[in-house]
Protein backbone atom coordinates (compact mmCIF):
# COMPACT_ATOMS: atom_id res chain seq x y z
CA UNK A 1 0.00 0.00 0.00
CA UNK A 2 1.18 3.49 -0.70
CA UNK A 3 0.98 6.26 1.91
CA UNK A 4 -2.41 7.53 0.71
CA UNK A 5 -3.93 4.05 0.92
CA UNK A 6 -2.44 3.43 4.38
CA UNK A 7 -3.81 6.74 5.61
CA UNK A 8 -7.27 5.91 4.24
CA UNK A 9 -7.23 2.47 5.86
CA UNK A 10 -6.01 3.84 9.19
CA UNK A 11 -8.76 6.47 9.13
CA UNK A 12 -11.34 3.78 8.35
CA UNK A 13 -10.05 1.60 11.19
CA UNK A 14 -10.30 4.58 13.55
CA UNK A 15 -13.92 5.15 12.49
CA UNK A 16 -14.80 1.49 13.03
CA UNK A 17 -13.16 1.51 16.48
CA UNK A 18 -14.94 4.68 17.59
CA UNK A 19 -18.33 3.38 16.46
CA UNK A 20 -18.09 -0.23 17.62
CA UNK A 21 -16.12 -0.17 20.87
CA UNK A 22 -18.97 1.44 22.85
CA UNK A 23 -21.28 -1.36 21.69
CA UNK A 24 -19.02 -4.22 22.75
CA UNK A 25 -19.25 -5.46 26.32
CA UNK A 26 -17.12 -8.60 26.11
CA UNK A 27 -13.47 -7.82 26.85
CA UNK A 28 -12.27 -10.46 24.35
CA UNK A 29 -14.32 -8.84 21.60
CA UNK A 30 -13.01 -5.39 22.49
CA UNK A 31 -9.41 -6.63 22.49
CA UNK A 32 -9.91 -8.33 19.11
CA UNK A 33 -11.36 -5.16 17.59
CA UNK A 34 -8.48 -3.07 18.91
CA UNK A 35 -5.95 -5.51 17.44
CA UNK A 36 -7.78 -5.84 14.12
CA UNK A 37 -8.02 -2.09 13.62
CA UNK A 38 -4.62 -0.97 14.86
CA UNK A 39 -2.78 1.48 12.60
CA UNK A 40 -0.54 0.09 9.89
Amino acid sequence: LDETERNWLNDYHQTVRVRLLPLLTDEKDRAWLERATRPL
